[in-house]
Order: C-alpha cells, then structure tokens, then sequence
C-alpha cells in the first residue's frame, strides 16, 4: 500500500518537474498569449490541489501502516507467550536430555528471530520517519514557490518579446526615413510647392521621428527592465534547476529506501514465515509427545501385567526347583542304598561261588570214592557209574539236576 502510494507520488513529482522544464525552456520565436498563461496556471494549480489530496492520502496510509505494525508487535507478543508456555510445559512433562537440547536450540533460534524482528521494525519505523520527513520537506518546497510568481516571469517573458518586436519594427521605420531624407537632399531641385510639401512631411517626418525616439528611449528603458527581469528568472531558472537535480537527487533516495523498504519487508515475510513453520513444528512435536505419551501408558500397562506373570512363573519355578532339590535328595539316598545293596550283593554273590565251589569239590570228592567203592561190584550198576562220571565231569547244573539220582545210587550202593 505504501510502495504504490510513493510510485504515485514520484510519478506526480516527475511531471510537476517537466512542466516546469517546459515553462522554463520556452523557445523565444513562439508566439505566447495571455490564454496559454492561464491555463498553464489553472494546470499548476490543479497539479497541487491533486499534489495536497494525494499527500492527506499518503499520511492516512502511513498511519494505517503503524496501526498495522502495532499489530504485528501484539500478535508477536501473543505468539511469544504461547511459546514460552509450551516450552515450560514440555519441560514439565519431563521429556529426555536430547529432546530437551533441542528445544533449548529452538528457543535460542527463535529469541534470535524475534530480536532480529525487532530490528528490522525499528528500522522500518526509523525509514517511514525519514520518507515522513522528506515528504515534508518536499511539501513545503512546492509551496514556497507561489504560483503567481510562475505567472508573473511568464508574462514578463511575453512582455519583453512583444517590446523586441515593436523596437525592430520602429528600427526598420527610422532607416527607411532617413533613406528618404537623403536621397531628397541629393536632389536638391525641386519646386516650392514640392519643397512645401517636402517641409510639412519632414516635419510630420520630425514629430513622428520624436515621438518614435522617445518611444524607443521608452523601449529602451523598458528593454533594460527586461533584461534585469530576464536576469532575474535566469537566477530563478538556475535555482529552480537546482531544486530539480535536489528533487532528483531526493527521489534517488525515495527510490534507494523503497528498495530498502521491500528487502525488509521480504525479510520481515520471510521471518513470519519461519515462525509460523516453527509454530506448526512444535504443534507436530505436541502431537507426537501425546501419542508417544499414550504408547507410554500402554506399555506400562503391558509392563505391569507382565511383571505379574513373571513373579507368578517364580513362584511355580521356585516350587519346582525344591521338588527338583527334594528328589536329587532322595536320589542321592537311592543311589547310596542301590550302591550299598550292590556291594552286599557282590559280597553274596562271592560267597554263593566259594559255597558252590566248595560244594562241588565236596561232590567231585564224593563221587570218586562212590565210583572206588562201586567198580569191584556188579555191572548191573555200570550205568550209574558211568552216569556218575558224566555229573562228576559236568559242572554243578548237571549234579543239581541229577543230585538225587546220584543220592539214590550212593544209598544203594552202601547197601
């Protein structure tokens, strides 16, 4: 809004400038009136009543543009407490070391933007200022120069080319008389009457001649007026000029801050802009807090039920390990019995082979004296001898079996 309303501005100062290029570098040899006078000061005129509007314009723009810039402060302000207010509630919740360096960081960044914000308004403040102060300045240029003194050196100027006019006119008029006179003089014989009428016309010739001598002596005075009048407005075009390489020289200026004005206004969007993105950021950052809040509460929810489970598989496993203990117990006293009834059983075992051996040597030894006492005796008994040899020969399965047989022989025998 302010921007557009300066391009006006310069654009009007532009052509307030050739117009007066225009009124001061007028070519002589065009005829000028009255008419044109008027209109160039009703176009003046108007140029300033339009000049005073837009300048009323350019004040209310500009306060409007503080109104708006107080805003902007507020909102910051607002934004800047609402900030601060998130940051001490996450730290409150406690997040972790890295999440916090972090948000530290991001509040560093953003007190940094928000002190280079302030910066750059109070450089937009100490610029409206300047642009305030030159237009004022401006302002009271244009009305130092007062419109009827524009007219006034214009009507001077078409003054004083009217008089060279007439004084060549007369000029001209004066040499076609004296031309005259001379070449009646070289004539010299002419008639009375002619004389006469020679003389009346000198006379007139004279009186016209005086009239037109003083005339010129008027001319020439008022030539000379002219020509301090002229010297006048050429001081007065010369410091005109200068106002206009000064006007120049101020919208060189206009134009270098309005370029200032638009990097700062680039670099003020742009630090909105970063805001609102850190803003969204932190909204993201909420977001994902109370999700990773409610994940938190489930998982503990799952921890606690898990710990339970766990202490009741101790307990099972405790039990089982004292069964287990209780049973190695128990085997250990099984393993020592089993070892103990196992030595008993060898010892037994020893002493069953030695009774068998000793019983078998007993029985070898009673079979052979069975078998001396029964060779002399009949042969009806041939087969129990030779039986009796078989068992002495065979091991004791064969005497257990036929002990009772050989008993029975034996008896007979000794019968």
């Amino acid at each position: 809004m302010t921007i557009q309303a300066l391009q006006d501005e310069l654009r009007i100062q532009r052509d307030l400038n050739q117009l007066f290029q225009q009124d001061s570098s007028v070519h002589p040899g065009e005829p000028l009136t009255a008419e044109l006078t008027e209109e160039n000061f009703q176009l003046l005129h108007g140029e300033h009543e339009r000049q005073a509007k837009e300048l009323f314009l350019l004040r209310k723009t500009l306060e409007e543009m503080e109104l708006r810039i107080d805003t902007q402060k507020q909102t910051l302000c607002a934004r800047d407490e609402s900030i601060k207010k998130l940051l001490e509630m996450l730290q409150s919740k406690g997040l972790s070391a890295k999440a916090s360096e972090e948000d530290h960081e991001r509040t560093r960044r953003l007190a940094d933007a928000e002190m280079h914000i302030h910066h750059l308004e109070s450089l937009l403040e100490q610029r409206e200022k300047e642009t305030s102060l030159l237009r004022e300045d401006l302002h009271r240029r244009y009305e130092g120069a007062p419109e009827s003194a524009k007219t006034k050196a214009l009507q001077t100027v078409i003054e004083m080319k009217a008089s060279d006019s007439k004084i060549s006119s007369l000029e001209r008029s004066l040499r076609d008389l004296e031309d005259e006179i001379q070449m009646l003089k070289s004539n010299g014989a002419l008639s009375t009457e002619e004389r006469e009428e020679e003389m009346k016309q000198m006379e007139v010739y004279r009186s016209h001649s005086k009239f037109m001598k003083n005339k010129v002596e008027q001319l020439k005075d008022e030539l000379a007026q002219s020509e301090a009048q002229g010297e006048e407005l050429k001081n007065r075009a010369a410091e005109l000029q200068q106002e206009v390489s000064a006007i120049d020289q101020v919208k060189q200026d206009l134009s270098r801050k309005d370029t200032e004005l638009l990097g700062l206004q680039t670099k003020l969007e742009t630090l909105t802009n970063q805001f609102s993105d850190s803003k969204q950021h932190i909204d993201v950052l909420k977001e994902s807090l109370t999700a990773k809040e409610q994940r938190a509460a489930i998982l503990q929810t799952e921890v606690d039920a898990l710990r339970l489970r766990l202490e009741e598989k101790e307990t099972t496993l405790n039990k089982k390990s004292k069964q287990i203990q209780e049973m190695s117990e128990e085997k250990g006293t099984l393993n020592g019995e089993i070892h103990d009834l196992k030595d008993m059983l060898d010892v037994k075992e020893r002493k069953v082979n030695v009774l068998q051996k000793k019983k078998s040597a007993h029985k070898s030894k009673l079979s052979l004296t069975c078998f001396e006492l029964v060779v002399p005796y009949s042969l009806r008994l041939s087969e129990d001898v030779s039986m009796v040899t078989r068992l002495a020969v065979a091991g004791p399965p064969m005497r257990q079996c036929f002990g009772g047989h050989i008993r029975l022989s034996v008896s007979v025998l000794l019968r």
